[in-house]
């Protein structure tokens, strides 16, 4: 269907006055327009602001139809009319959209500021959850980095239903395999791929790796703190492939630095418990050694 599709791409109007007419050459086109026991037909794009949104066609299957130019005139006029209105409908629908995942972002926002640290896992899991759910995609995920920036660990899935999960296949990885994503993402640059399969070849690793998963779309959102990355969220398309607004981006940034601050308390945290684990531990042989040191004082 080339030769229409490429008129009306073009914003002309396809016009077939007689569909026995058309040349045995132009292929299923033909075999297609006879299946349906279709004689004449007009078609006519939905232009907007020079954009083709689709179009609209007309047939006649008892007769043939014959259209003057004057008709095919104001079957283009209500062509723009009808694509006005589409496209008038699908700003709104942006906008409603738009809003609705800002109103989800602050939501996120809130919760996290009085969250206790033990339950800051489980608040991280609702909120990917969340976000995957309204934005449609099949798996979104967070990142950890290790302290030393060298390895990184899958901490934080959810999954869409009928999606295998892939948190535990991905677990305390050297950076360095992915160093095409990663360098991007340490600049705090949004890593995007609108198709995986058209990634260059400095990037094969990741290709290899997402292509495996079965990953068509996807985006990467940095964590960074005052000293750098410290991980990422993840947010993929498998089932078909998916297109992140500049807006989407920019929400998604404000996530990243909701989680950072609590990638930074959870690290705090664990933080502390080793000191104190630590701490605890010196004790303990503190408190062994002077008992021994008694009785050994004792039996003097």
């Amino acid at each position: 269907f080339s030769w229409p599709l490429k008129t009306i791409q073009m914003g002309e109007a396809v016009y077939v006055e007689s569909v026995d007419g058309l040349p045995p050459d132009i292929g299923p086109i033909k075999e297609e327009l006879e299946r349906q026991g279709i004689r004449s037909l007009i078609a006519v794009p939905l232009e907007c602001s020079g954009r083709v949104l689709g179009f609209v066609g007309f047939d006649t299957v008892r007769h043939l139809k014959t259209w003057s130019d004057s008709d095919i005139n104001v079957l283009k006029v209500v062509g723009e009319i009808v694509a006005g209105a589409l496209e008038r409908d699908a700003a709104t629908s942006r906008l409603k959209r738009q809003i609705q995942l800002e109103t989800l972002v602050a939501n996120i926002s809130s919760r996290f500021i009085h969250v206790p640290v033990d339950s800051l896992d489980t608040e991280i899991d609702d909120a990917i959850g969340a976000i995957g759910r309204f934005t449609g995609v099949d798996r979104s995920y967070g990142f950890r980095l290790s302290p030393d920036g060298q390895h990184m660990t899958n901490t934080h899935e959810w999954c869409a239903p009928g999606i295998e999960p892939q948190l535990s296949h991905l677990t305390n990885l050297p950076v360095d395999i992915f160093a095409y994503s990663m360098a991007l993402m340490r600049e705090g640059e949004v890593f995007y791929v609108p198709d995986v399969s058209m990634l260059p070849d400095e990037a094969s690793t990741e290709r290899t790796e997402f292509q495996k998963e079965g990953i068509k779309t996807l985006i990467n959102v940095p964590v960074m703190s005052s000293s750098g990355m410290t991980g990422f969220l993840g947010f993929d398309a498998v089932r078909e492939a998916k297109t992140w607004s500049e807006d989407d981006s920019r929400l998604l940034r404000l996530v990243g630095g909701i989680f950072a601050n609590a990638f930074a308390r959870k690290a705090a945290d664990e933080e502390l418990q080793r000191s104190l684990a630590e701490k605890d531990l010196l004790l303990r042989e503190i408190h062994h050694r002077v008992n021994n040191n008694l009785k050994n004082f004792d039996s003097l």
